[in-house]
């Protein structure tokens, strides 16, 4: 889930529309900074986690929350990129909070191009969104769903597929 909404509202609504359960997953948080080394170290420490859970019989699923202004120097640097593919690759729900429009983008193209071969045999992406901001996002994934929304149609008018409201996703 990308969005830029604060962190706590963006886990409560993951929560809420059961993108992840507080019970049955191990959630990690990405430490909220631009500093390389201090998110280096965090990232390897949560790839360290994921490691020891799928090499013992910890059959819990992982999620994730990673700020938006983390982004840029997690796809910069090659050991930060590596940390941050193990991790999307083993994560059920990945929320990336205050992210800005061409963030959300830039991590649609980084799933499709760095995901789509080497860990996941098959992989589509979809962004579902419901204004301006979301365009960039909705057009930079496999399939793009615009809804119409308060914020206006430049969503709908830019997606694969558009909807009257969030409930017509079933």
């Amino acid at each position: 889930m990308l969005t830029g909404d604060k962190g706590e509202t963006a886990m409560e609504i993951g929560l809420r529309c059961g993108l992840y359960d507080r019970d049955s997953m191990k959630i990690m948080k990405v430490v909220e900074t631009t500093e390389h080394s201090a998110l280096l170290a965090d990232l390897q420490k949560h790839v360290r986690f994921v490691e020891d859970c799928n090499q013992g019989q910890d059959t819990s699923s992982f999620a994730m929350a990673v700020a938006g202004n983390c982004l840029p120097t997690i796809y910069e640097s090659p050991q930060t990129s590596a940390c941050i593919k193990v991790l999307f690759a083993n994560c059920e729900a990945v929320i990336v909070y205050r992210s800005s429009p061409s963030q959300k983008a830039e991590t649609v193209k980084y799933i499709r191009q760095n995901l789509g071969t080497k860990w996941l045999t098959s992989l589509t992406t979809m962004a579902i969104g419901d204004g301006a901001n979301d365009v960039n996002m909705i057009q930079s994934a496999h399939i793009g769903i615009g809804i119409f929304g308060k914020e206006g149609n430049q969503a709908a008018s830019f997606a694969d597929y558009a909807l009257p409201c969030y409930r017509d996703l079933r």
